[in-house]
């Protein structure tokens, strides 16, 4: 999945000049890691407002800490490739680990709309946006459900994972059918 976020994200970046942001939601960094280099991450995350994790928490607790241009890396990537300057990152951190513990004190399906919320008066300023999700569908997974216009899943062509497919496409469906109420302001996105 990472592989696919970054790389289609730095393609039309560069060869087709559209503004891209990319937003890590996984505990594991991976496109956070990709784009920036270890001690970079480390360093900008020091501050955990500068990451997605204080979105969610800001959601939990009931703060205001996320701000959006300084969580933000601009052009990027930030390794031994030159700088994208129409490609951006809000980096994730490992503390988003805590979040799926932490995130069913939220007692309603708000629960699931934390990304869009808080990042679509931001959305204007890009020609697309890539949610790279964690390996799971579960709370986190589920805002950038919520929030996407397109969800791209990515798998082997194989019996299992075919099968596995057909029963991911199922959950969503339940999950669309359940939040119906909130979807007004959003239509579902297509897979």
């Amino acid at each position: 999945k990472t592989a696919n976020v970054v790389n289609i994200a730095a393609c039309l970046a560069k060869y087709h000049q559209k503004k891209v942001l990319v937003v890590d939601l996984d505990a594991q960094c991976n496109s956070s890691l990709w784009l920036m280099q270890p001690e970079e991450l480390e360093t900008h995350n020091r501050d955990l407002r500068r990451s997605v994790y204080q979105i969610f928490r800001d959601r939990i607790v009931g703060s205001t800490g996320f701000d959006f241009a300084k969580a933000l890396v601009r052009g990027v990537p930030r390794r031994e490739y030159p700088l994208l300057a129409n490609l951006d990152l809000l980096p994730s951190s490992v503390e988003m680990v805590k979040i799926e513990d932490q995130i069913h004190q939220i007692k309603s399906v708000s629960v699931y709309t934390i990304i869009y919320q808080a990042l679509r008066r931001h959305w204007g300023g890009y020609d697309f946006i890539f949610l790279d999700c964690p390996p799971n569908l579960y709370t986190v997974s589920k805002n950038a459900l919520f929030a996407a216009d397109f969800l791209v899943v990515p798998y082997i062509p194989d019996y299992l994972s075919l099968s596995g497919f057909r029963v991911l496409t199922e959950m969503i469906d339940e999950f669309y059918q359940r939040l119906s109420g909130q979807m007004t302001v959003r239509r579902r996105p297509q897979i």
